[in-house]
C-alpha cells in the first residue's frame, strides 16, 4: 500500500499491521504493483519516479530499492507487471504518457546490479489499446495486424482492409 508520506507498507494481515516499510519516494505513492513471481514491487509517486524494489535473502527485511525509473513530466498513475513476460511492466502518467520497460539484467545471486531499459514510449511509435472483449477472439496474427477470430475455421479483422470497427459481437 502506497502513502502521503511517500512509503511502500507491506501488511502482515494476520496483525493487521505494517510489517515492512519501503521508503525512498519523496512525494506520495499513488500506485503499488507486486510481480507475479513475489520477488519485485514497483511504487509510482506523485514525484514523477518509479521505483523498483527487490527481494533480496541478505537483507534484513528482504527489500532493496533496486533502480528508480523516470521519465514523466507530471506524477505516475499507474503500473502493472506484464502477466505474460517476466520482468516487463507498463507504466501511465498524468500528462499522458505509456511506457513499457523490461528488467534488462541483474545480477541474480543477490548483488546490487539491476539495468531498466524502455521497450516503447509515446515517441516510439503509435500503440492502441481499447477495453473491449471480442467473443470467440484468440489472439492477433504474428505481425499483429489482424485480429483473429475463431468461427469454426478462422476469419480475420483488419482496419488496414477498410473494416470498422462498429460494436459488433463477433461470434
Amino acid at each position: 500500500m502506497g502513502a502521503d508520506d511517500g512509503t511502500v507498507y507491506l501488511w502482515d494481515f494476520q496483525s493487521d499491521k505494517p510489517r515492512i516499510e519501503l521508503k525512498g519516494h519523496d512525494k506520495s505513492v499513488d500506485s503499488v504493483a507486486y510481480s507475479f513471481c513475489g520477488k519485485w514491487i514497483l511504487s509510482g509517486s506523485n514525484g514523477k519516479a518509479v521505483r523498483v524494489w527487490r527481494f533480496r535473502t541478505y537483507k534484513v527485511y528482504g527489500w532493496s530499492n533496486a533502480a528508480v525509473v523516470g521519465g514523466c513530466s507530471e506524477r505516475i498513475t499507474c503500473l502493472a507487471w506484464n502477466p505474460v513476460v517476466a520482468l516487463e511492466f507498463v507504466t501511465g502518467c498524468r500528462d499522458g504518457s505509456v511506457r513499457v520497460w523490461r528488467i534488462a539484467s541483474y545480477d541474480k545471486d543477490d548483488g546490487e546490479d539491476v539495468s531498466v531499459q524502455m521497450l516503447w514510449g509515446n515517441n516510439v511509435g503509435l500503440l492502441c489499446a481499447f477495453d473491449l472483449t471480442f467473443k470467440g477472439a484468440i489472439g492477433l496474427s504474428p505481425i499483429n495486424q489482424k485480429l483473429l477470430v475463431q468461427r469454426g475455421a478462422i476469419d480475420d479483422w483488419s482496419p488496414s482492409e477498410g473494416h470498422e470497427a462498429n460494436g459488433r459481437e463477433v461470434d
